[in-house]
């Protein structure tokens, strides 16, 4: 998935709804979908953000520079819910926690991939 994000992001486009629910795994292969909020990196294309609990602060407030970090805070974020096993927080202070990339620890995986994720 980074590498299909890194290969947009080339060519100029991000994705803007990178989430669980976004990406397909066939024969062991994941695949990234759902193109429906996708536009031009420069912002140039009125923009349409994906799911809340995927994106930074800075798409939420309105702020569209560097479109691609959110495609990366969006994935990190999704990692994140698959491992923890729950769905992220549509609201309130873990909401917010999230967007800052305050994460609670993951019992058994190592700090060195904790703080990848951040």
């Amino acid at each position: 998935v980074a590498e299909a994000l890194h290969l947009l992001h080339e060519r100029g486009i991000v994705h803007l709804d990178v989430k669980p629910d976004n990406i397909y795994v066939k024969d062991g292969v994941y695949k990234l979908g759902d193109f429906g909020c996708a536009t031009l990196k420069d912002g140039s294309i009125q923009i349409e953000e994906g799911d809340a609990r995927y994106m930074p602060l800075e798409i939420l407030n309105d702020k569209h520079e560097h479109l691609d970090r959110v495609d990366i805070f969006s994935l990190g974020a999704s990692i994140y819910e698959l491992v923890k096993g729950s769905p992220l927080p549509a609201s309130g202070s873990h909401f917010l926690a999230l967007r800052e990339g305050k994460l609670s620890l993951l019992p058994g995986y190592s700090l060195q991939f904790q703080n990848l994720l951040k």
